[in-house]
């Protein structure tokens, strides 16, 4: 990765745009969860393991937060 340091230009090329639409597409795509109402029951979903690789806390069928 370059670095550009202040007082240099920054000239526009195909790495920077190729950089630019990695970053539009990951924030476009990224799962959305919703913002929790503190005053709604939660629900926790987990796997059957002994070792719990995963955990999804949830608010009326909707997402909250995976772990």
């Amino acid at each position: 990765m370059t670095e550009i340091l202040k007082g240099k230009s920054f000239e526009w090329n195909e790495q920077a745009n190729s950089a630019f639409e990695e970053i539009k597409h990951r924030l476009t795509s990224a799962l959305v969860l919703a913002v929790p109402n503190l005053s709604i029951v939660f629900e926790m979903e987990c796997d059957a393991s002994i070792v719990g690789r995963w955990a999804i806390l949830s608010q009326e069928k909707a997402a909250i937060s995976v772990f």
